[in-house]
């Protein structure tokens, strides 16, 4: 594990530390664990943070040095067995917010692909 990402509850940002913030903070919303040699990690924080409100240009950031890409996106989707919630309905803001498609759209594209 190289550090945690947390979802600031006022702010909407996602931080990024080395040591686990404490969860009983007011500022807290939402704290992940990040492993960088695993891509699963990565998705998990940018889908459920989507999905918790987190701040659209963040997420663009992290989406960009993570190289999270449509096609990466339909691999992370083979892999994942049973997403969480909050990565189902981020996967929908991903697709609409992040890649700019109608969520009809990404999904064809993903059965095309499949």
């Amino acid at each position: 594990m190289t550090g945690y990402y947390y979802l600031h509850s006022e702010t909407k940002d996602l931080i990024f530390k080395k040591f686990e913030p404490e969860m009983d903070s007011d500022f807290v919303q939402k704290v992940w664990s990040m492993d960088t040699t695993n891509r699963v990690d990565a998705w998990t924080i940018v889908l459920e943070g989507l999905a918790l409100g987190a701040e659209i240009e963040r997420v663009k950031e992290l989406v960009d040095k993570w190289s999270l890409t449509f096609d990466d996106s339909v691999q992370m989707l083979k892999r994942i067995a049973g997403p969480s919630k909050l990565m189902r309905d981020g996967v929908v803001l991903y697709a609409t917010k992040i890649l700019n498609m109608e969520e009809e759209a990404y999904w064809d594209k993903v059965k095309s692909v499949w």
